[in-house]
């Protein structure tokens, strides 16, 4: 689910006591957003390294079309 960090206040509860990882662009806004889930009761870990990270390793990404 592709959520930018504004809106997580908004609909980060419907993860409580889930397990989440967080991922942006860089491994910075992946630890800010793996807070902000966290105050939301799940647990959260941030992709090291951020997207670009994960996707120069092969894995899939998907974009929005916007």
């Amino acid at each position: 689910m592709n959520v930018p960090l504004w809106g997580l206040n908004v609909c980060a509860g419907r993860w409580a006591g889930q397990d989440v990882v967080t991922g942006r662009r860089s491994g910075a806004g992946g630890a800010m957003a793996a807070e902000v889930v966290e105050t939301t009761g799940a647990r959260s870990w941030a992709l090291s390294g951020g997207t670009r990270v994960w996707a120069k390793a092969g894995y899939p990404v998907e974009r929005n079309a916007g």
